[in-house]
């Protein structure tokens, strides 16, 4: 794997969003050929990921399950690079973060069999965007600042707050007023629920209840460590709720409040994780060197590896 050395504050923030997916080696470089992101779709055959390519501009492919076949779905271009993107709930469009190289704000787009197309301007920090339970709207996640708290640290994205897009009106609303530190990893379950990671006053896994406007963090009764390390959540079913805790995957029932572990330590980080429910499968990828996303079963069995290469 090859890397770019990070030389002075341009490339900081040239790279920032490379900083949120993860593809910072230890050394302070940037890798380039390198997986950043994946979602795999709702009927279980295929994934989509965001790359980086060798001239550090990222694009979006699709392969099968296993990895095999990637073609490109969002072609780069010259100015712009795609992250994140997000499969519909019917698997019939994908929304995706893109960026002007260079840039610090984003913009949402959205591509299905009809082509690519731009949701909203290149005005704001938005960092993540998923579709509604039902499809009808977005909901995203955006930066109301971009700047460093402490001396010693980098300029990095702050003050976030959950927004929904109307798909059929055209037009944003503030969901929240959080101004928290960090958001992420946002999923919208029903008409009342959401559920996301933060770092606010509290951090870890919370549940974001509409109606009341009330975030209720994730606590488990039984947790061998602190459930403020609990991270990168998604539901299984109406109980259960599979999340990182530190180093370890866990299985977190919300009935009982009680965990179970899954995965032990690998001493790596999870990076992202997905539930498929059709094959009853969780996806996750670690912050590691490798390129690959692995599958397990809910009860830990049968781990196996998917390797992505893109030649």
């Amino acid at each position: 794997m090859k890397y770019f050395k990070l030389k002075n504050k341009f490339f900081v923030h040239v790279f920032f969003f490379a900083f949120l997916a993860g593809c910072v080696s230890k050394n302070n470089e940037i890798e380039v050929n390198k997986l950043l992101d994946f979602d795999i779709s709702p009927n279980g055959q295929s994934i989509v990921f965001s790359w980086l390519k060798e001239n550090s501009k990222a694009t979006v492919y699709q392969a099968n399950i296993d990895g095999t076949e990637p073609h490109e779905i969002v072609h780069l271009s010259d100015s712009l690079s795609s992250y994140l993107p997000r499969y519909s709930h019917d698997g019939d469009k994908i929304v995706l973060v893109r960026r002007k190289f260079g840039a610090i704000n984003s913009s949402i787009w959205i591509t299905d069999a009809n082509g690519l197309k731009q949701i909203t301007d290149s005005n704001s920090l938005v960092v993540e965007a998923i579709f509604s339970h039902d499809d009808v709207n977005l909901y995203f996640s955006k930066a109301n600042d971009y700047d460093s708290y402490s001396p010693l640290a980098s300029k990095a994205a702050h003050g976030f707050d959950i927004y929904l897009f109307d798909l059929f009106k055209k037009e944003s609303v503030k969901v929240s007023n959080l101004n928290a530190y960090s958001l992420y990893n946002i999923t919208d379950l029903n008409n009342n629920e959401m559920l996301l990671s933060m770092h606010h006053k509290n951090d870890g896994v919370f549940i974001y209840r509409k109606s009341k406007n009330v975030f209720e963090r994730i606590v488990a009764s039984n947790g061998v460590g602190n459930t403020s390390g609990y991270s990168n959540p998604v539901v299984v079913d109406s109980v259960n709720i599979v999340c990182s805790s530190y180093y370890e995957l866990v299985d977190f029932n919300t009935e009982s409040k009680t965990e179970k572990q899954i995965l032990a330590s690998t001493g790596t980080h999870f990076k992202i994780i997905r539930f498929n429910r059709k094959l009853r499968k969780i996806f996750f990828q670690k912050r590691d060197d490798s390129n690959s996303i692995f599958s397990v079963n809910i009860d830990g069995s049968d781990l196996r590896e998917i390797p992505i290469n893109i030649k």
